[in-house]
């Protein structure tokens, strides 16, 4: 196990693209003040909980990806890595991000990315059992939509406390 497949867990071309659409939600949730701590702890924090979540969809995913001639050269599915190890990688990602925001941010901020990362581990759940058409990945889909709402949520809060 190196430390090259504990990176390749986070998917971090997805984690990019979320947290520029913090970027972009902060932006257009503070016209009027910026606050450049409340910005890099919303920017980290995604950043932790995207990484947490895409490491706990491949450790959900293990079996069906080692089936998969597109995913089956994934960490946990190649057998690179203990799947105890990415789902204990996961949580602890996700929880720091939680973390993050809560104190970083505000509550409701890191309370959003919780429901996100819910829904996602809920929907790759119900997946399995539900026939799904969808031309997109659910899992950039799903937090590219709330990280915005997250941003703004912070930008709004750090703005009533100025």
């Amino acid at each position: 196990m190196m430390m090259k497949d504990y990176l390749e867990l986070t998917k971090p071309r997805i984690t990019v693209l979320i947290v520029i659409c913090t970027a972009v939600g902060y932006f257009f949730g503070s016209p009027n003040s910026f606050h450049l701590a409340a910005f890099i702890h919303a920017l980290l924090g995604t950043a932790l909980m995207a990484s947490g979540t895409a490491a706990l969809n491949q450790w959900y995913e293990a079996d069906s990806d080692s089936r998969m001639r597109r995913t089956s050269k994934r960490p946990i599915a190649a057998g690179r890595m203990k799947r105890i190890h990415g789902l204990i990688f996961g949580i602890f990602l996700s929880v720091a991000g939680f973390a993050d925001l809560w104190l970083g941010t505000n509550p409701l901020a890191a309370a959003t990315m919780r429901c996100g990362e819910t829904s996602i581990v809920r929907a790759r759940a119900s997946r399995r059992s539900t026939k799904m058409i969808c031309t997109q990945d659910p899992l950039t889909c799903d937090v590219i939509s709330l990280t915005p709402q997250a941003a703004t949520c912070t930008s709004a809060q750090s703005r009533r406390t100025t």
